[in-house]
């Protein structure tokens, strides 16, 4: 957790509202953050005053120096690509005390089994295509760093926040990998998987089941924002019905598409 709060705040977002959302978001899995100052965060929402407490906190629940921030990384796990088979791909880490390589399915033996879930190979794939882009922007980065290319300020910070984009969508994805190997069940955190089995949810459904389920949208999204909108519901409650939404707008999309229904 450490690590991925120290790579967010040496590459901080330009947006105020994406400081504020990626910010906000790692805190909440930050152990021992105080719940009652996350909730009125949350509340408070991308100010720049908010921004700073925010970011004030993560550094010291996670003991996070400036100087540690300003200090060259020397951590990061990446993924060495061999254009054949994407779960056999090679994980190495580059730290001068690991230099050893260790390919994905010896590291998840799982991997290999007949009954895997479909789901993993869908991670592994993903996870090598993260990681490519990933150092495809690191690449043009280094390159503007050396003055061997010519950037603007804002194609620069474009840059920053893509790279910053893949790391943590790398460290989602290889988080997927790491859950199934310690509990034998999935995660299924990352947005990938969860449209993954949306979709499986949505081919389930017969014609009139995809009727009846986009009829429904707009009174579960009435009575709902009505909810959404009392301040005594609990915030658990409020962030369940915006991971319902998430849900539903997803397959209503794919009703729409299928049904010709114009947006």
């Amino acid at each position: 957790m450490k690590d991925t709060v120290l790579t967010f705040l040496r590459n901080l977002p330009a947006r105020p509202e994406d400081r504020f959302n990626q910010a906000f978001a790692l805190l909440r899995k930050t152990p021992g953050a105080n719940q009652a100052l996350i909730s009125s965060y949350n509340m408070l929402g991308a100010t720049e005053g908010n921004i700073n407490n925010i970011l004030y906190d993560l550094k010291k629940y996670n003991g996070i120096t400036e100087v540690m921030i300003r200090a060259t990384p020397k951590v990061t796990k990446t993924i060495v690509l061999d254009q054949t088979d994407p779960s056999s791909q090679t994980l190495t880490p580059t730290t001068e005390e690991e230099k050893k390589k260790t390919s994905l399915r010896e590291q998840f033996p799982f991997l290999n089994d007949k009954d895997c879930p479909n789901e993993l190979h869908i991670v592994t794939g993903l996870l090598i295509a993260s990681y490519s882009r990933y150092q495809e922007h690191m690449h043009k980065i280094n390159q503007f760093k050396a003055k061997e290319i010519e950037l603007t300020e804002a194609e620069d910070l474009a840059l920053t926040e893509a790279a910053q984009a893949e790391f943590m969508n790398n460290e989602a994805l290889y988080k997927e990998l790491e859950h199934y190997k310690e509990h034998k069940a999935l995660l299924a955190e990352h947005i990938a998987l969860k449209e993954h089995r949306w979709t499986q949810q949505y081919k389930e459904m017969d014609l009139a089941a995809k009727v009846n389920y986009k009829k429904n949208a707009e009174s579960y999204y009435s009575k709902n924002n009505k909810v959404l909108e009392k301040p005594e519901v609990p915030q658990e409650r409020k962030e369940q019905i915006l991971k319902n939404y998430e849900e539903r707008k997803f397959i209503v999309a794919l009703i729409d598409k299928d049904l010709n229904v114009a947006k």
